[in-house]
Parts: C-alpha cells; sequence; structure tokens
C-alpha cells in the first residue's frame, strides 16, 4: 500500500470515529468492504474511461464518414453546377454566333446591294459618257 492510500485509510478511520464514536482498525471487515469497493470502483472508472474512448472513436468514424458522404455530395453538386454553367455558357456563345453571322449576312448582302447598285451607275456614267463623246463627234464631223 503505498502513502497516498495509507493517509486515505488513516482519514477514513478519523472520520468514522469522529462522525459515529466508533474506533475502526485497520483489520475491520468494514474496512476490507472499504478497500473492495474502492477496487470496483477503480475498475469501474477504467472500465468507463474504456468505453468512452471506444465511443469517442466510433463516433470520430462516424463523423469521418458523415465528412467523406458530405464532400462526396458537395463534390458532385459543384460538377452538375459546373457542367450546367458551362451549358450555358456554350449556348450563349452560339445564340451570339449565330446573331453576328446573321449581322454579317444582313451587311454583307447590303454591301453587295450598293456595289451592283454603283456598278449600274458606273455603266450608265460610261454609257452618258460615251453618248456624249459620240454627240461631240457629230458636231464635230457636221462641222468640218
Amino acid at each position: 500500500m503505498n502513502n497516498g492510500e495509507h493517509d486515505e485509510v488513516e482519514e477514513l478511520i478519523r472520520e468514522i470515529a469522529s462522525k459515529h464514536g466508533v474506533v475502526v482498525g485497520r483489520d475491520d471487515p468494514m474496512m476490507m468492504l472499504h478497500t473492495i469497493n474502492e477496487k470496483l470502483l477503480r475498475n469501474g472508472v477504467a472500465n468507463q474511461q474504456k468505453l468512452l474512448d471506444n465511443l469517442k472513436e466510433e463516433l470520430e468514424s462516424i463523423s469521418r464518414g458523415w465528412s467523406d458522404d458530405a464532400k462526396g455530395k458537395a463534390e458532385r453538386i459543384l460538377s452538375a453546377a459546373l457542367t450546367a454553367s458551362q451549358e450555358t455558357m456554350v449556348k450563349s456563345m452560339r445564340d451570339g454566333a449565330e446573331t453576328m453571322a446573321n449581322l454579317l449576312r444582313i451587311e454583307f448582302r447590303a454591301f453587295l446591294t450598293t456595289i451592283r447598285n454603283t456598278k449600274r451607275i458606273a455603266i450608265m456614267n460610261m454609257v452618258a459618257a460615251g453618248m456624249t463623246v459620240f454627240a461631240v463627234a457629230m458636231l464635230l464631223w457636221g462641222a468640218f
């Protein structure tokens, strides 16, 4: 028995004597019951600590499982959101490209129409210039 246990036993004997007026010796059966009770309490505390440690490990394992599950779900949600975002971006780009292509077609048609009109005007100007040259030539021919 170490000093700590010896002091506890002496303190218990003094407490019984002061509260109950009974002197109890170290070899008294009541002291044996006290020793047994102390041993059972220490064993109970040790067992409870083991159970608490096991519970803690199990809770940590469950927590890790939940964490992994939540992480997996979050990754799937982010992946789905990214896919939807990419699809929306591709659709927007396709719509923008189609709009730009349509605008370019309209502008190109307008440009072609302007070129055709300019060509017609140029031909008319050349015909008019030719007629003017012909008329001047006829005037000059008639003057000689």
